[in-house]
C-alpha cells in the first residue's frame, strides 16, 4: 500500500512512517509532504492509497486537502492526525469522507490501531472522541462549521476556545494581517459581532466544553453573550 504522509513537522512524519512500517513488516511505500500544496502534487502523481493528514498547514487546511483529493477519487483513505480534539472538526471531518480521526494526544498504539483499521477498509475515530460523539447530546452540532471553509473552521474554534489571534497566527503560521481577514469573514458569515459572541455560539452548539475550576462543564446559558 501507498502512504503519504503530510505534517509540517519533520520528526513527526518519521514517528509516523516508523509505525506505519511496523504494521506493515517494511512493505509499505511512504511519501512525505509538509504542506498542503507539495502534498497535492505528489497525491495527484502517484494516487496514494492512504494519507495521514494534519488538520493544520502551513498554506491551506487539511480539511481544504482532504476535500480536493476525496472529491477527485473518493476511495481514497485519509486519517485525520491533529491537535484539535473539538467535537465539530470531528464530525466535519468525517462528514466529508475521512475513514479515520485521531488526535495528537492518543498513545501511539491508538494511530497503529486506526492504520490498521483503515488499512482493512474499515472506519476508526479515536476511542475517547467516539464516545464524546456518541454522548452528545445534539447530533447536528456541526451546523455552523458547515458554513465556514476548513481554515476558517480551525480559526473560529481556536478563538472560541480562547486563543488569542496573536497564537493563532503562530500556532497555524498565518500573518496578523490574515488571522484579521479570517475573523472578519467568519463574523459575517456566523452573523456575530464579537469574539465573546462566537465562543457563546460555539458552546451552545456544543462545538467546544467551557469548564469550571471543578472542571464541570459551564452551561452555555451562563456565557456572556
Amino acid at each position: 500500500m501507498n502512504y503519504l504522509i503530510v505534517d509540517d513537522h519533520p520528526l513527526i512524519r518519521q514517528s509516523y512512517s516508523q509505525i506505519i512500517n511496523q504494521i506493515s513488516n517494511g512493505h509499505a511505500r511512504i511519501d512525505h509532504a509538509d504542506n498542503a500544496a507539495s502534498a497535492w502534487m505528489k497525491w495527484i502523481e502517484t494516487r496514494h492509497e492512504l494519507v495521514v493528514l494534519d488538520i493544520n498547514l502551513p498554506d491551506i487546511s487539511g480539511l481544504d486537502l482532504a476535500t480536493k483529493i476525496l472529491r477527485r477519487q473518493a476511495d481514497t483513505r485519509v486519517m485525520f492526525f491533529s491537535m484539535h480534539d473539538e467535537l465539530g472538526l470531528v464530525n466535519r471531518a468525517m462528514k466529508l469522507g475521512a475513514s479515520a480521526y485521531v488526535s495528537k494526544s492518543a498513545e501511539p498504539e491508538e494511530f497503529a490501531r486506526a492504520i490498521q483499521a483503515i488499512s482493512e477498509g474499515k472506519h476508526y475515530i479515536e476511542h475517547r472522541l467516539a464516545t464524546n460523539l456518541i454522548c452528545s447530546r445534539d447530533s447536528k452540532n456541526n451546523t455552523a462549521l458547515d458554513m465556514l471553509s476548513g481554515r476558517e473552521s480551525e480559526i473560529f474554534l481556536m478563538i472560541a476556545k480562547g486563543y488569542s489571534s496573536r497564537q493563532v497566527g503562530e500556532l497555524l503560521n498565518l500573518s496578523a494581517k490574515t488571522v484579521a481577514n479570517n475573523l472578519s469573514i467568519i463574523k459575517q458569515k456566523l452573523n456575530v459581532d464579537t469574539t465573546a459572541a462566537m465562543a457563546h455560539l460555539a458552546v451552545s452548539l456544543q462545538l467546544i466544553e467551557v469548564y469550571q475550576p471543578t472542571g464541570q462543564p459551564v452551561q452555555p446559558s451562563k456565557l456572556a453573550s
